[in-house]
């Protein structure tokens, strides 16, 4: 599928893209959920961003409880060597907590709060970092 904004946009530099959206010089570019839609905001009337993470931290609640399970049975008589496959499976959910961290942006321009769809961590830093450069680029250019 086409990105229409993008299209439009052709002359603008691009200094962060990925599955948020894309930062340009004087823009940011919002996909939706669906990909069928974009969102264009000027940096000019953004107010704040910040970055907004999800996690299930039920998921380390549960390795932590395979964790104590294990090392009980591991200082038990009667462990049966059950200590290593209980260790292996809280190691399992530290995993899957770890991969299932998520993040978004929310962006403040005036009274309105569009929100980016969800991504990495790391694409969410990025697309602070991008935003806040280009900002800057464009506040000392205007000085």
């Amino acid at each position: 599928m086409a990105n229409t904004a993008l299209d439009a946009l052709a002359g603008e530099e691009i200094l962060e893209s990925n599955s948020l959206g894309t930062v340009m010089r004087h823009c940011v570019v919002l996909k939706t959920g669906d990909n069928h839609a974009e969102s264009v905001i000027s940096l000019a009337v953004v107010s704040s961003f910040k970055s907004i993470q999800t996690s299930y931290p039920g998921l380390l609640v549960i390795a932590a409880s395979a964790f104590l399970i294990a090392a009980a049975a591991a200082y038990s008589k009667q462990g049966g060597g059950a200590a290593k496959p209980i260790a292996v499976l809280g190691l399992v959910f530290v995993g899957a907590y770890w991969l299932s961290r998520r993040a978004s942006v929310a962006i403040s321009a005036g009274a309105e709060v569009t929100e980016t769809v969800q991504g990495s961590p790391s694409e969410a830093a990025a697309f602070i970092a991008a935003m806040k450069s280009a900002i800057e680029k464009n506040e000392r250019m205007a000085a």
